[in-house]
């Protein structure tokens, strides 16, 4: 609420530029209640009528700024990191998604395989879609175009790159891996591997999986 006012109070016009307006400013001590001249004659009448509609707590505290992010009002990175993805996928509307959601239980046999754990944790980058891959490095602003280029038509993203590019579908055909990918079906590389780590019959050991992923 501060920051918004500051800003309103620059539109106004009455405001120095360089002098934030403090809430405390805004307030009669004795009776607690709002300059409701002073606040008409900085902020905007829509603004400044929100302000008026406030009703103001008996108990006096001092102004604090206060983050959004989450309930305790305190910044943190996971807080942040949360609110840029709830962002990026408000404005990426058109991008396929699905309802899978990959169970802790994918965590715990990802650090159970018997590979070292610098291939554990590629593995979880893969899953969390947390590499470079072209279409990553373009939501960045890091490439001009997300498209692979042995494949151009499709975009370099984690589930084509690892599995669905005529190249890659070459190698899980194998005779020693026999994996064979369905595009149709394929939409998430978490959901994938979590059906690999099911263990139905006819699949290859997971650890020849990983490797497999790794040398790609």
């Amino acid at each position: 609420m501060r920051r918004q006012w500051m800003k309103s109070g620059v539109i106004g016009g009455q405001a120095n530029q360089n002098e934030p307006v403090m809430v405390t400013a805004l307030i009669n001590e004795n009776p607690r209640a709002w300059k409701e001249s002073l606040i008409l004659n900085l902020f905007e009448e829509q603004v400044a009528d929100e302000i008026l509609a406030i009703t103001i707590s008996p108990n006096p505290k001092k102004d604090c700024l206060v983050w959004t992010g989450n309930k305790l009002g305190t910044y943190t990175v996971k807080s942040r990191y949360n609110m840029v993805h709830s962002n990026i996928t408000r404005t990426e509307p058109n991008r396929a998604s699905c309802s899978f959601k990959p169970p802790r239980t994918l965590w715990t046999r990802i650090w159970s395989l018997a590979i070292p754990p610098k291939m554990k944790t590629f593995l979880w980058s893969l899953c969390q879609n947390a590499i470079p891959t072209r279409e990553n490095l373009h939501k960045r602003k890091m490439l001009p175009n997300p498209f692979y280029p042995f494949c151009s038509t499709h975009m370099e993203t984690t589930e084509h790159l690892f599995l669905l590019c005529k190249w890659t579908k070459k190698i899980w055909a194998d005779p020693h891996i026999n994996l064979i990918s369905n595009p149709s079906y394929i939409t998430r590389f978490d959901q994938w591997l979590m059906e690999i780590f099911e263990g139905r019959d006819g699949l290859p050991e997971k650890e020849l999986v990983v490797a497999v992923l790794w040398n790609i």
